[in-house]
This record gives structure tokens, C-alpha cells and sequence, in this order.
């Protein structure tokens, strides 16, 4: 059925599944679910990567794939020869940068396919492991289909004009680790709970798609790239449990939606996930689902945008915030039934997208199986400009975080472009972030990941994604080391090309006395640094190594709005230390005031003594007292007060205090920082942990 746009306001959307129909006509629902399983090498009769600069309209895909275990960053290159488009070149980023010869594009172009290895599909053990692994907590018996829906302009023709967009930051992550506690419970639990029972309602209330539902069901999951595809059931700390879907993209990684993972108005984080790939059921409306790989619960983190995490929790979102709602999710332990996994096309300009989920409802039946559907592309340069795209695409509750992918007309290769977050339910039209240029930094790092790289990582000293060099004229990277141990010590940062990997150059710090915790301009590490960082990247990743057990922060600084963000993710995970604050801004910032909270989540009241510290000497400069704090209470102090508490002039250069408890609580402190022009108000707690 042909599908076109509308452009009806204000209707919501909601998330959807697409059948993956790549020809004009379907006789079979088999037909239409194993259609792409014959996949093949392109045309290399030109392959040349000495012509690429002669080429004839030369263009690009860019490619992020994990294959055989190792992730790659690459580029297939095509020329017009012959007035045909032909591929003369593969050009690999990572793990090492070099151009393919003839042989070896062969090679690679044939295990990034799989092509003449069995499929998992068709073996007799893949289809007798059936149910979830033995280690799988019980499924909740009140799991009901996430839906999100979009908020259009009153003017439908303002939707999609034909300027462009100025250049964006790239998005900024932000993860749980599993196993930390996690902060983003804004609400007290009550408060939570009484919301449980009305947000889980309103899943329910999941429309069936519009029209004629030209889904089908795909009907052998246990073939590619349908077993890398999965039901994703997950649970908030309010109790409440939702469906979506998600991509297999490597042993350990799943891409969903980040609304699955984060939303504020239910905890913040998931308390748990669990993924069951290739699942499916014998007949419709049958509430057995049969699940030949099993499942995982054993996550390590999950990862989102922070920009979602600071939207979350509302019903519905102006449609070019959906660019924000991608995130991950990665197991201790890989998944061992398969090792072939779609490649992620960064900017794909393809116009026509297969999507494939677990809808909750399907011809109005209640459904744990895969359904399918293909769409041409509707989205038109607004929402392309803004890292969004739309596809004429049936869709219900349940598919969000379901994978777009493209299916190369020459090879068969299916690729992914993006994921599904909403659709219409009056148009039948879906759309969710796109994978570009803008997001490829934050993917191919979630993508990459695997347990040795995070233990190597801890090993080498923490990791720092997506810095900003010096070069940036509107940002500013500051840096904060809080020395926790009882002698000075020094830290040791490396710098590397975020886009190659590349070491760059290194800085050591001076002597850092123990309790200070100084603040650096990344511009002082760059001019430090040796050898000389003759050329300045995009971004830097940054491996950060000390001599002493303590804590880390990375803050920038926006010229423009004059705020600061805290920006401390890393891959020893974000975390809090809860009788020391180290980097809380003094009254000489008049610009931006600080608050201290000190909560007192014991069953007893409390006072709680808190020590004044010069940042950059660790000179004690007062004592504060606070009054008693009743039992599950808090006390918030701005610091001018506590200065003057505690008889602290600060002079014109302390700009920043650390704050210790003189002894434990049960409890925690947390501070804040104000922007005085705007009222944005930024929590400067959170940091990462620093190990010898």
C-alpha cells in the first residue's frame, strides 16, 4: 500500500514495526520475512583505490561494523564507470588505518557479509534451544508496550522547508553502570509510585495502525539479520515494566531507544533489561513466545544521550528531539549463537527502509512475535537537517528501539541507518534518530565496546569521551583532579583522535597535594604537552592515569550562553562520593552560585560537620556545622551562607572550595551551580573514579 504523509498536526505517533518487503508485490508471509537471506559480493571489475581521485562523482558510505569479534570503521567508496556506479575502493579507519587491495576488499567484503558461512537459522540446535537461560529472572506480569508520540507545528508545511540547519554539537553521552546507585530518582519513591499505575495505563492505550496494516510476520527468526533483532523487556525502579525491541550490532550490544532506557518520571534508569533475540510465537494471540537463543539479564551498563536524560518522562516530543532518543545497552557476557551483525551506515541517503519489532498489538490481536514492514523515505530536509528520519512505515507500542535498515539493491546487504522512536497513528508514518556524522562518535564507541576494552580501560586509567579541543571558539574543556589519598601525587593524560583513535601527545600534571583538587584549561594540557599536538582534532578521547586514588570531572564552559555543564562520563561510569564535594564554586563566582545539599537517608537525626578546603592548596579555611537534620530529611545551604557560617572570606582568587565531612553519615552530600542570567541550574556532583 502506498503511504503518503498527511502532515495532520498534533496527532500522535506512536512506536512502530516495518515488514520487510524490498519487492513491488508479496505472494507469502515467508516470502516476505526470509526475502533478503541470499546475499552477495558487489561488482569489483573496477576496484582501484588509485583512481578514487579520478572517479566520476565520487561518493562514500561509511560503515561501522563488528565482524568476527573486531569492530571496524570503514568506507566503501564508489566511482561512476562505465555510467554505472561501481565500488573502487575500501578504505579502513580502525582498528588500523590502510586502503584495501583487490584480494583483500574480496576477504573483507565476504566475512562482513557472512557469504557461504551456515546460517544459525537452519541448524537443528538453534531451533531445539528454546525458552530463556536458566539464569533469566522471571518475566513481569506487567509488562505493556512503550509508546512515545510526536508534537507537530501547527503549520504543516513549516515542518520540512528546504533550508538548512547550522552545524550541532554532537551528542553527549551518558551511561549506568550496573552495580553503582543511581542518582536520577529525582522524585521520592512514593511520588514515583503513585505514577506507576497511570503511566502503565497510559501503555496500554497503544492505537493499532490506521488503515490497511500491511505488516507481516517474519517467520523464521532464527535466520539473518532477523536473530539479531529482539524483544527487549525492561523494568524501572517504580516496578513499572515495558516492551520495546532492539539490534544485536556485536556479542555484547544492543541499540534500542532511549526511551526505553531513561525516564525521569519512573526512576530515572532502568532497574533491569533483559534481551531475547530472534524471538517468536507459534500463532497469533498466543501468549507463549518461543525463544531459540535464550535471553540476557546480565547488563553492564546502559547508555543514553544526555540530552534525554535531562527530557525524559514526557508523552510526546517535538519531532526533532527524537534525535536525542538512541541509546545501548551492554552485557557482561556475549551472546555465542551468532557472529555475523548489520553494519551501522553513517548518513545513508537511501529512500526506501525495512523495519522490523515486536509490536504489542497487531490486527487488534495482542502479539510477542516479529513483524515487518517497508517505507520510502518522507522525511524531507527538516528533519534530515536535524538528524531525523520518517518512513511511510506501520507501526505500534512495542516497536520502539526496532532497527531502519536499508537492503543494498546490488549485494543484498542489509544495513542499519536508524531506530525507530514514534509514529503517526493517523498517517501510518514512522520516524526515530538517523545515524550521521553527528552521532557516529557516541555509536561506533557504544558499538565497540566489549568487557576487555572496559577492563583495559580501568587498567590504563580511566577513559574521557568527546573532548573539545582548544580549537573550539564557543566551548571550553576544563578539567578537575581531586587528589582523595594522603600524599601529593601527579596525573598522567594522554590524548588521542576521537575520529582514528590515534595517540596524540601526553601531559603530566605538576604535584597535586592530597585533598586539593585543581582545575586545567585544556588549553594548559595541549601547550604542556609533548610531543607538540601540531594539528588539533575534532574531538580528543582522553586516558587519564594518577598516582593516587581519587576523583575526576569534566566541565565545559558555553561562551555563547555563558553555562557550565558537567560532563563526567567515563568508563570507570559516572559516580558520587558521599562525604566529599570537590570542586564547589566560592562566592568569588558570583555568577554562578553554589548550593550543598546534605541528605540524611538514616533512620536517626543528624548534624553533619563539614571541613572547608582551598581547591588548588587543600588549606583548611573553616568549619561548618549544620543544623539537625531529621531522619530521611535533607538540609540545602547556599555557600555565601556557609561562608558565612563558617567566618570563610574567600579571596579573589579562590574560586573553588572542596568540601569533606569530618565524619560519616548515612547519607550523602550533592551540590549545585546557577547560572545567574538564566536560572539554569546544573548538578556538579557527579564525577569518575580515579585509581593508581
Amino acid at each position: 500500500m502506498q503511504k503518503n504523509c498527511c502532515g495532520h498536526p498534533n496527532h500522535k505517533r506512536w512506536p512502530v514495526l516495518f515488514a520487510p518487503l524490498f519487492v513491488v508485490s508479496i505472494v507469502t508471509n515467508v516470502a516476505a520475512a526470509e526475502r533478503f537471506e541470499t546475499v552477495r559480493l558487489p561488482d569489483l571489475s573496477a576496484y582501484d583505490c588509485a583512481s578514487v581521485d579520478k572517479a566520476t562523482a565520487p561518493s562514500e558510505r561509511h560503515m561501522g561494523q563488528v565482524i568476527q569479534g573486531q569492530y571496524y570503521d570503514w568506507h566503501a567508496i564508489y566511482g561512476t564507470v562505465g555510467g554505472k556506479p561501481r565500488l573502487i575502493c575500501i578504505s579502513v579507519d580502525k582498528p588500523t588505518a590502510h586502503q584495501l587491495t583487490r584480494d583483500e576488499a574480496t576477504a573483507f567484503l565476504t566475512s562482513s557479509a557472512a557469504i557461504g558461512r551456515p546460517n544459525p537459522g537452519n541448524t537443528n540446535s538453534a531451533r531445539s534451544s528454546q525458552g530463556p537461560s536458566a539464569d533469566m529472572p522471571e518475566e513481569p506480569d506487567n509488562v505493556r508496550p512503550m509508546p512515545k508520540g510526536v508534537k507537530r507545528p501547527s503549520n504543516a508545511a513549516s515542518e520540512q522547508p528546504q533550508s538548512t540547519t547550522p552545524d550541532e554539537l554532537p551528542p553527549r553521552p551518558a551511561i549506568k553502570n550496573f552495580g553503582d546507585v543511581s542518582q536520577d530518582a529525582v522524585k521520592p519513591r512514593a511520588a514515583l509510585e503513585s505514577q506507576k499505575s497511570t503511566r502503565a495505563q497510559s501503555a496500554l492505550e497503544t492505537p493499532a495502525a490506521i488503515g490497511v496494516d500491511d505488516r507481516v510476520v517474519v517467520s523464521n527468526t532464527r535466520s539473518y539479520p532477523w536473530n539479531t533483532i529482539g524483544y527487549l523487556s525492561i523494568t524501572y525502579p517504580t516496578g513499572a515494566s515495558f516492551r520495546c525491541s532492539g539490534t544485536l550490532v556485536s556479542p555484547y550490544v544492543v541499540l534500542t531507544a532511549g526511551h526505553c532506557l531513561h525516564d525521569k518520571d519512573l526512576g530515572g534508569y532502568v532497574a533491569s533489561a533483559r534481551f531475547y533475540p530472534g524471538q517468536y510465537q507459534a500463532t497469533l494471540g498466543d501468549n507463549a513466545p518461543i525463544r531459540p537463543y535464550g535471553g540476557k539479564s546480565d547488563v553492564a551498563s546502559v547508555n543514553v544521550t544526555q540530552t534525554w536524560t535531562q527530557i525524559s518522562g514526557e508523552d510526546a516530543y517535538p519531532v526533532t528531539d527524537y534525535k536525542n532518543d538512541f541509546a545501548s545497552i551492554q552485557f557482561k557476557t556475549a551472546f555465542t549463537f551468532t557472529d555475523t551483525f548489520m553494519p551501522v551506515i553513517y548518513g545513508s541517503t537511501g529512500t526506501t527502509a525495512v523495519n522490523a519489532g515486536y509490536p504489542g498489538v497487531v490486527q487488534s490481536t495482542n502479539n510477542y512475535g516479529m513483524y515487518t514492514d517497508i517505507g520510502s523515505d518522507i522525511s524531507g530536509n527538516f528533519l534530515r537537517n536535524n538528524h531525523v528520519r520518517e518512513f511511510s512505515l506501520d507501526a505500534t507500542g512495542g516497536d520502539s528501539g526496532s532497527p531502519f535498515f536499508f537492503v543494498d539493491p546490488e549485494t543484498g546487504q542489509r544495513s542499519v541507518v536508524g531506530s525507530l522512536s514514534y509514529s503517526d497513528d493517523f498517517d501510518d508514518d514512522s520516524g526515530g534518530p538517523w545515524y550521521d556524522s553527528w552521532n557516529k562518535g557516541l555509536l561506533s564507541t557504544w558499538i565497540a565496546w566489549t568487557p576487555a576494552t572496559a577492563t583495559a580501560g580501568s587498567v590504563a586509567g580511566l577513559r574521557v569521551p568527546s573532548v573539545f579541543p582548544s580549537s573550539w571558539r564557543d566551548i571550553e574543556s576544563h578539567l578537575r583532579f581531586y587528589n582523595g589519598g594522603t600524599s601529593a601525587g601527579t596525573v598522567q593524560v594522554t590524548f588521542a583522535d576521537a575520529a582514528t583513535g590515534t595517540a596524540l601527545s601526553t601531559w603530566t600534571s605538576p604535584n597535586i597535594p592530597a585533598g586539593a583538587s585543581p582545575q586545567y584549561y585544556i588549553k594548559t594540557l595541549e601547550n604542556a604537552a609533548t610531543p607538540a599536538i601540531v594539528t588539533k582534532p575534532t574531538f580528543y578521547t582522553l586516558s587519564v592515569r594518577s598516582t593516587f586514588s581519587g576523583l575526576f570531572q569534566y566541565v565545559i564552559y558555553q561562551v555563547p550562553q555563558q553555562s557550565v555543564l558537567n560532563l563526567s562520563t567515563c568508563d570507570t561510569g559516572a559516580t558520587t562520593s558521599p562525604l566529599v564535594l570537590p570542586s564547589v564554586n566560592s562566592s568569588t563566582l558570583s555568577g554562578y552560585p553554589s548550593s550543598v545539599g546534605i541528605h540524611n537517608t538514616g533512620t536517626s537525626n543528624i548534624t553533619v560537620t563539614l571541613g572547608i578546603y582551598d581547591a588548588d592548596t587543600a588549606q583548611r579555611l573553616g568549619t561548618y556545622t549544620s543544623p539537625t537534620i531529621p531522619a530521611n530529611g535533607q538540609f540545602l545551604i547556599h555557600v555565601p551562607d556557609l561562608e558565612t557560617s563558617a567566618h570563610v572570606k574567600p579571596t579573589s582568587q579562590q574560586y573553588y572550595y572542596v568540601l569533606k565531612a569530618d565524619s560519616a553519615f548515612t547519607g550523602y552530600l550533592q551540590s549545585y551551580s546557577t547560572n545567574a542570567a538564566s536560572g539554569t541550574i546544573t548538578d556538579t556532583t557527579t564525577m569518575c573514579t580515579l585509581s593508581p
